[in-house]
């Protein structure tokens, strides 16, 4: 899957957006995706489309941190800058490591977490608690 370049710097809400905060299970940085681990606490993890717990979207990290650590992380938002270069009109999902990547780029067996659809060429509308998943995708 490839995924896109997030330059973290630029990763941003609006102020309108829906922000949670969690504590970290591991090391993250800015822009990563995060799922919430049921058996950890419910401690913050980077998504990951091939794991059968962690593909489930929870939001994209607001700021860095090590595990322990807080974290804000974006839930909702309209028009949330994610720090790549964005194809209006393409459906972003989870990929491997916290990492997103546009939904054709999905191979056989890979979960799919929908993380939003471009509606500009800096933002995406985003959306993590009206989500529905598919256990696999086909290819």
């Amino acid at each position: 899957m490839a995924d896109v370049t997030i330059t973290a710097a630029s990763v941003a809400a609006t102020s309108g957006a829906t922000i949670a905060t969690g504590t970290l299970g591991a090391t993250l940085t800015q822009g990563q995706g995060v799922a919430i681990d049921t058996s950890d606490s419910n401690k913050l993890k980077a998504w990951d489309n091939t794991s059968s717990t962690l593909y489930k979207p929870a939001g994209i990290l607001l700021n860095a941190g090590s595990d322990g650590q807080p974290a804000d992380y974006v839930k909702i938002d309209a028009t949330f800058t994610p720090g790549f270069t964005v194809t209006v009109g393409t459906v972003y999902c989870t990929s491997a490591a916290g990492g997103i990547a546009p939904v054709d780029d999905n191979t056989t067996g890979d979960r799919v977490g929908l993380v939003g659809v471009g509606v500009s060429t800096t933002q995406i509308a985003v959306n993590f608690s009206a989500q529905s998943y598919s256990d696999t995708a086909s290819a």
